[in-house]
């Protein structure tokens, strides 16, 4: 997806300007098969203001950025509530991304998740935890290691989606190194802030011909061992068990999705 930041990316003296490009920047994401998603300021500063300037052009989510209670998420849902009326939209359609990147934030995730079905991902933030966790920063990021495998596990609880922290280091080895870790940890999805970085994300959370090929292998051996009446089959000297094969299915049912998006033109 595509996040217009009207937030600390944008400075504020053009966030006006900005706003004004909300109907022609998600109209051209959607022509060309991507999510057209805004992050905007607290409702506490100029929030209002921005929804009230891009919700008539539709965006798809609204991130909101250090999301540290309920309270918050249940305000920006009532208020998306009175636009989409105003404006016609169907109800309830436009989601909602709170952005953890504090360390109250982590701490009160599940009340951030219940406080409305507009919840369906989550997004942690790096910069902004570290500075509130008093961390030095690092390439390794192990000053929000606890942090990023805590926001995972308790969204995946919850039953929504977690997106990782970007890379926001400028070494695409590093961006690669960091990938790798996330997908390993469980993460399906992550960040970027850096457009040379996207082909990097797509390509390691992206499964692979040789992934592909050992899940296939998998999935038609233990459906063959159960079929036959033998509890599990051994691939390449491990003995496959129903969580191994729900994981090979998981794997090639996201293979064919993300096949299925690049057809439409919704990956570059």
């Amino acid at each position: 997806m595509l996040i217009q930041d009207l937030e600390d990316f944008t400075p504020d003296h053009l966030k006006e300007a900005a706003c004004r490009q909300a109907a022609e920047l998600y109209a051209e994401a959607r022509r060309t098969g991507i999510i057209a998603a805004v992050r905007i300021n607290s409702l506490e500063s100029r929030g209002t203001e921005d929804l009230a300037a891009v919700i008539p052009a539709r965006p798809q989510l609204v991130l909101l950025p250090k999301a540290v209670s309920g309270l918050q998420i249940a305000a920006l849902a009532r208020e998306l509530d009175r636009l989409e009326t105003i404006h016609g939209m169907l109800a309830a359609r436009i989601e909602i991304v709170p952005t953890i990147e504090t360390a109250a934030g982590v701490m009160n995730l599940a009340e951030i998740i219940r406080a409305s079905v507009r919840v369906k991902s989550a997004l942690l933030g790096a910069e902004d935890l570290a500075s509130d966790l008093l961390a030095e920063r690092s390439p390794q990021a192990e000053e929000i290691a606890y942090a990023r495998s805590r926001f995972l596990l308790e969204a995946r609880a919850l039953s929504i989606e977690p997106i990782d922290a970007p890379y926001t280091f400028s070494d695409s080895e590093g961006c690669e190194r960091e990938s790798r870790r996330s997908r390993r940890l469980g993460y399906r999805n992550k960040s970027a802030v850096l457009p040379a970085q996207v082909a990097v994300i797509h390509q390691v959370f992206t499964p692979g011909n040789d992934e592909i090929a050992s899940a296939t292998k998998i999935v038609h051996a233990f459906e063959v061992a159960r079929a036959e009446g033998r509890d599990r089959p051994l691939v390449n000297g491990l003995w496959i068990e129903p969580p191994a094969y729900f994981n090979a299915k998981r794997l090639l049912e996201r293979a064919h999705m993300l096949e299925s998006l690049g057809k439409e033109g919704g990956l570059g």
